[in-house]
């Protein structure tokens, strides 16, 4: 499995509960990069399995989960979660129901 680890504008950019540090920030341009990516992996070998962790992570944004660290880059342990259920949808299934979320 490759999975794409998004930048952090990448999934925050437009979302009502994310206020750009600056004006230009809202402007900056998202590219095609996870498609491009996949399409090499496929090209490369078909039967591996691709996984953009952007769309997971910013649904969990888009509802106050703090997902990256403010001042960083880096994924929060939320984040982490998310990512990590992800990934284990695509490599077993559905991840189990935790006790608290």
């Amino acid at each position: 499995v490759v999975a794409f680890a998004p930048a952090k504008h990448r999934v925050h950019q437009g979302l009502d509960n994310f206020e750009p540090l600056t004006e230009e920030m809202k402007t900056w341009p998202v590219n095609e990069l996870p498609h491009e990516v996949e399409s090499m992996v496929k090209g490369l070998a078909p039967q591996i399995d691709f996984i953009d962790l952007t769309q997971p992570l910013r649904e969990a944004a888009a509802q106050g989960v703090l997902t990256y660290l403010p001042d960083d880059t880096h994924w929060t342990t939320e984040g982490q979660r998310v990512a990590g259920e992800a990934i284990h949808h695509v490599l077993v299934g559905p991840p189990p129901p935790l006790a608290r979320r």
